[in-house]
């Protein structure tokens, strides 16, 4: 593929990356409430009371003191971890146990050195375990993973988990046993670069399985080899989560490994089991020449549902492939090089047109990055700053940097001329380091991103003529964004010049004004050429740039429409003294002059006439 997304060159540089990916609301609330809703009372145990201080092993902290009915909470730090913390094995487990790191997802950090053989047995058994707000940082090796089992009525579930740095050898981020009987819920996790599968559930849902439920809820899971999402137990469901295929890891996992990442797998279904999966509002963006999406049960069996769900696909499977078992699908979006096929259900989008699929996840994931600060702002209006495509536009990508704080609006403040919302869905990243903030972000197919700015933006552009800018409301290129932003600047006469002006204003009374024949003349040939651009043979969209060296102004004599014209025909044009920035579908768009053309810019087919007098 060629890759047209930017270079780190290109990209706002900020020192320290804290990012904000975010895009409408999160399902399930982040570190909020009590953990131990519905469970027996529990016994707390501080680890950092217990003496447990930055540095230490924290594996065996915890070995020390996990057990039933207990509420474990680790202080917020970075630790070695190098002890094996869920003693018990998968049929045993423990009953009414949460172990949970304080602070945003991030702020605990458990680090291996690479190459340690990870194992990790989470069961529940007799009562529920939630385990929240840890990631694991190092190169696993050997076979290990997190091994998950619920019994009976039981739940594990995994909170705010991460093990972003994969495995060289052979494991997988999460396994969960065929025994598991429950239902375990991965909430908000992030799973990145394993060579046997990120989550591998779907042995519950095969024929020798217990047909115990997934849940997976938001999260990351990134670059997995076999396949990045694995799910087979009935009632299972997969929402709202993102699923990237950009790397095929060779320098992590050898040459001579067999690759086949899939994003989102449905492996297992028989008769009785994996029946009623539900995947939604998930996205799955796919570079990789593997399958996106394959429901492929080897037994035949099972069914579910695909809706809502978005694939960016560049591989010659079809972006849904559909291969067994009893499945539909509705209201699923394809768009990239690739086959773009959805084979589940109907009421699809297939092509350019459609919802793009996000590579960044939507809410906040672990130390990629933690939300700026928003709760305290300048007093002041903000500045509405939006980025639009037009209607068929590929992906067009965008970025700025502003001294004040940044927010996304998800809510539409206005539609694109395509009819689309203008607001900032998942395709977007805001970073901050210390007064300095930066947004990048992308959109397509007559959709756009909307931004509240407290603060002068000092760099911003734009990487395709496919996307314009808008600045409360106006169009503006990226230089006028800048600079219509600046803070206005004090005049050094005033609170010290009232000599100066008054002095000698008798004479200046007297010469401030020409004759009244010699301004009438000023007057009549003061905008007397003509320039428009003509889009009226073109039916493409062309945005344009004007500058002369004296005075330019809309006018409506030269301007017309033809065919009622596009919906872009109807947005007002940009012009500002000696400047007009605008965009012409089919129609013409004419102004009045003064002086000399300085430059034109014309992005499209449109043509341009020039008539001086």
């Amino acid at each position: 593929m060629s890759d047209d997304r930017l270079t780190d060159n290109d990209r706002p540089q900020l020192n320290r990356r804290s990012c904000l990916r975010t895009a409408g609301t999160v399902a399930t609330a982040l570190g909020t409430g009590s953990l131990l809703s519905g469970m027996a009372t529990a016994t707390e145990i501080h680890l950092g009371e217990e003496g447990l201080q930055e540095g230490d092993d924290a594996g065996a902290y915890l070995a020390n003191h996990i057990g039933d009915n207990r509420e474990i909470v680790i202080p917020a730090g970075t630790y070695q971890y190098s002890t094996r913390a869920f003693t018990r094995g998968h049929s045993s487990g423990y009953a009414d146990l949460v172990v949970r790191g304080e602070g945003e997802f991030g702020d605990v950090v458990f680090e291996h050195r690479d190459g340690y053989s990870f194992s990790e047995v989470i069961a529940a058994s007799g009562g529920d375990v939630l385990v929240d707000n840890i990631i694991w940082r190092g190169v696993a090796g050997g076979n290990g993973n997190i091994t998950v089992r619920a019994h009976g009525d039981d739940e594990v579930t995994l909170r705010r988990i991460a093990r972003p740095d994969g495995n060289h050898d052979s494991g997988e981020g999460v396994f969960v046993r065929p025994r598991h009987a429950g239902v375990a819920n991965f909430e908000h996790c992030w799973l990145e670069n394993f060579p046997d599968n990120g989550l591998y559930g779907s042995a519950p849902g095969g024929s020798n399985g217990s047909d115990g439920a997934i849940n997976v809820t938001g999260g990351l899971y990134k670059n997995n080899n076999i396949a990045n999402i694995r799910v087979g137990g009935s009632n299972s469901t997969i929402e709202g989560a993102t699923v990237v295929l950009t790397d095929q890891q060779r320098g992590l996992w050898g040459s001579s490994r067999a690759v086949n990442m899939r994003g989102i797998w449905i492996r297992e279904g028989t008769a009785s089991n994996g029946h009623d999966i539900a995947i939604r509002d998930c996205d799955v963006y796919n570079e990789l020449p593997y399958a996106s999406i394959e429901i492929n049960p080897r037994n035949g069996g099972g069914s579910g549902v695909v809706e809502n769900t978005r694939v960016y696909n560049e591989a010659d499977n079809p972006a849904i492939n559909h291969r067994g078992g009893d499945w539909s699908g509705r209201e699923n979006h394809a768009t990239g090089s690739g086959n773009l096929r959805i084979e589940t259900g109907t009421n699809n989008c297939e092509g350019s047109q459609c919802d793009m699929a996000s590579d960044v996840p939507r809410a906040p994931i672990g130390d990629r990055g933690e939300s700026p600060s928003t709760s305290e702002h300048p007093e002041m209006e903000p500045h509405l700053v939006t980025f639009i495509t037009t209607e068929d536009a590929p992906r067009s990508e965008y970025r700025f940097i502003a001294d004040g704080p940044i927010e996304p609006l998800t809510d539409s403040p206005y539609d694109s001329p395509s009819g689309n919302a203008v607001a900032a869905t998942s395709n977007y990243v805001i970073e901050r380091d210390d007064d300095r903030y930066g947004a990048e972000g992308s959109s397509g197919n007559g959709f756009g991103d909307a931004f509240e700015v407290y603060g002068a933006i000092t760099e911003a552009r734009v990487d395709s003529p496919d996307m314009v800018i808008e600045l409360d409301g106006d169009r503006v290129d990226a230089d006028e964004l800048v600079e219509r932003t600046k803070p206005e600047e004090k005049d050094d006469d005033e609170n010290g010049g009232d000599n100066d002006e008054t002095e000698g204003s008798d004479d200046t009374d007297e010469d401030s004004s020409p004759p009244d024949d010699e301004q009438s003349d000023s007057d009549d040939d003061s905008l007397s050429n003509v320039i428009m651009v003509d889009g009226s043979e073109s039916d493409d969209v062309s945005q344009y740039v004007l500058t002369v060296s004296g005075e330019l102004e809309r006018s409506e004599a030269h301007t017309s429409i033809v065919n009622e014209g596009l919906a872009w025909d109807t947005l007002p044009s940009n012009v500002s003294g000696d400047r007009a920035i605008g965009v012409v579908g089919q129609g013409t768009d004419g102004y009045r002059y003064s002086g000399n053309v300085i430059s034109v810019e014309v992005r499209g087919n449109a043509a341009l006439h020039i008539d001086r007098e």
